[in-house]
């Protein structure tokens, strides 16, 4: 069975705008960066791409703090808006998706789209991955890979993996800055050679009944969590603290009042028990000795 397409067919009238979008997280699991990229529908080609760095959420603890910027070309680096909070971030990028005519968009695995709650009240979402591991319609799967019933491969299907596996390039590696992994993860979509209607179809179809979304509230609650916060600057990275802001600063004061309190607590306790311990081994000490 041939599950490529021919896209020569499709009537360009039918041309319709799509996204990819990839976040970044902090230690606190909030969102610090977010990559856009949208595309056409028939050759999946680039018409628009923007980049979001969440100030209040840039920690210098997170994993990949330092892939925000240095991953980056000079291109890319002007496609970068340096907001102060998530619902500025979020603000933004509904607009931009609207502007472009998008009404959907895509990304590899459901991480992404369970800490973007906000977007489905505009969008519909669609899951790359679950197309990209399926054997009937990813031919570069070696057939050695183990598989469920469902045709999707247990494992080795992540984003550097499949990427490898499509293009044929061992050297490939994931960089985890956000706008670049949201352009591989097009890349990803076009290398697979199928309509942009078969990835909503063929996902659709996978996730109607396994799928149920039910982590709004929780994810909405995610993007509100308080961090340590950190004036970003994109030139020398900068490591001071972000206190713009009364309401974080609140919040961050009462939380190492919290934890000073907790840790001179512990001390005295630990203390205590020592010079009770003490006293213990010295009578025993006596009597032994008596």
């Amino acid at each position: 069975m041939n599950n490529t397409f021919d896209k020569s067919n499709i009537d360009r009238n039918q041309i319709e705008f799509f996204a990819v979008i990839d976040i970044e997280i902090n230690e606190y699991r909030s969102p610090m960066s977010i990559g856009v990229v949208i595309a056409e529908s028939i050759n999946f080609d680039v018409v628009a791409k923007k980049y979001w760095i969440i100030a209040e959420n840039v920690s210098p603890r997170a994993m990949f703090y330092y892939e925000l910027t240095w991953p980056l070309r000079s291109d890319q680096m002007s496609l970068l808006n340096k907001v102060e909070a998530y619902n500025i971030a979020i603000n933004q990028i509904i607009e931009f998706l609207l502007e472009n005519n998008v009404n959907s968009w895509f990304s590899y695995t459901d991480f992404d789209y369970r800490y973007l709650p906000e977007l489905k009240n505009f969008f519909h979402w669609f899951d790359i991955s679950r197309i990209a591991r399926n054997i009937q319609y990813n031919k570069s799967i070696p057939s050695s890979y183990q598989y469920f019933k469902n045709n999707l491969i247990k494992s080795g299907w992540g984003v550097q993996n499949m990427y490898r596996l499509l293009s044929n390039d061992s050297t490939y590696f994931e960089t985890h800055n956000a706008l670049i992994d949201a352009e591989d993860e097009l890349e990803i979509m076009r290398m697979l050679q199928l309509t942009l209607n078969s990835f909503k179809e063929l996902e659709f179809i996978e996730r109607k009944n396994s799928y149920p979304r039910n982590e709004f509230s929780y994810a909405h609650e995610i993007n509100k969590q308080p961090s340590i916060f950190y004036n970003f600057k994109n030139e020398d990275l900068k490591k001071e603290p972000y206190l713009e802001s009364k309401k974080y600063k609140l919040l961050n004061k009462k939380q190492l009042k919290k934890q000073k309190k907790f840790t001179i607590n512990f001390l005295i306790i630990f203390v205590f028990i020592l010079f009770i311990a003490i006293i213990l081994s010295t009578i025993f000490l006596i009597k032994i000795r008596n």
